[in-house]
């Protein structure tokens, strides 16, 4: 890139990494039209990164179907607990990276429950199956309530 460009786009985005100082002789019709096509190319990849982000912000409920839909989960049901219905194990594999999910199924009134999403560790499955038969309510608090922030989707229980 040539320094008269370098110089205009650190003047037009506010940076001041550029050593140069912007000179009046560097501002020719040349560098102008270079500097108002890479002008619009700086807006349209500002354009793409604003859509492909608001793309990938999902509600919680819709985090919560795509995670169903894309893995088979491993439920544990608690059918003595009085706050807890289920909880179903899921992980999935996005780009390469591997993801624990929780979702617990908490009692409502009847047969009715109230499900939220915890995104959990490799070892939260293996802990909670070792204790939920105990205590579901213990095992939930102890395994899966610290990650209640992770996702922001599950209930403040303060």
């Amino acid at each position: 890139m040539n320094e008269p460009l370098v110089n205009i786009l650190a003047i037009f985005t506010g940076r001041q990494e550029s050593p140069h100082s912007l000179n009046l002789d560097d501002l020719r019709v040349g560098s102008f039209f270079v500097f108002k096509i890479s002008y619009m190319k700086y807006l349209l990849l500002a354009t793409m990164l604003l859509i492909s982000l608001n793309s990938f912000s999902q509600s919680c409920d819709e985090l919560m179907e795509y995670v169903k839909s894309k893995s088979y989960g491993t439920t544990y049901h608690s059918y003595t607990s009085t706050a807890i219905s289920k909880v179903t194990f899921y992980d999935l594999t996005i780009d390469y990276n591997r993801y624990y999910f929780a979702v617990v199924c908490f009692k409502g009134n009847g047969y009715s429950c109230s499900e939220y999403i915890y995104q959990v560790s490799s070892s939260t499955k293996l802990y909670y199956s070792m204790n939920y038969l105990e205590s579901a309510g213990k095992a939930f608090w102890e395994y899966i309530q610290p990650y209640n922030e992770t996702l922001n989707c599950a209930p403040n229980f303060n």
